[in-house]
């Protein structure tokens, strides 16, 4: 199944780049955190990371697998996976492994969101 990543996305007012495809592709990013209320995701579904999704402009960068999903919920700035609360510590890790570029970032992201209810999708062994 297609995974789509955008190449810019905005933090404020200001559009800026993701790198998303060059930290997948270097193990930086890790997974990504989308809404999955069909439950596509899931063990051993292979995994098409792509930018340009549904355009002319469709690059396929990657292949990978699904190694597992998590349940997260963003209420405010509380942050539960599989209805754990997160640590602060273990903020700082999702939104490293998210690959955002900081913990504002990440929070600029996800504020219009909020709140958001969906999946983490791993295509790692890490699970939180």
């Amino acid at each position: 199944m297609v995974l789509g990543f955008t190449k810019t996305m905005m933090i404020g007012n200001k559009r800026v780049p993701t790198n998303f495809e060059d930290k997948i592709k270097s193990g930086v990013k890790i997974h990504t955190i989308r809404w999955d209320e069909k439950d596509r995701w899931q063990d051993g579904r292979k995994i098409h990371f792509a930018t340009g999704v549904r355009s002319s402009r469709y690059n396929c960068f990657k292949e990978g697998v699904c190694k597992g999903t998590q349940r997260i919920k963003i209420k405010g700035r509380t942050i539960f996976i599989d209805d754990l609360i997160l640590s602060q510590d273990e903020v700082d890790l999702l939104v490293e492994n998210d690959g955002f570029d900081s913990e504002k970032d990440f929070w600029s992201w996800f504020d219009q969101y909020t709140p958001f209810e969906g999946k983490i999708i791993h295509w790692t062994n890490l699970l939180y």
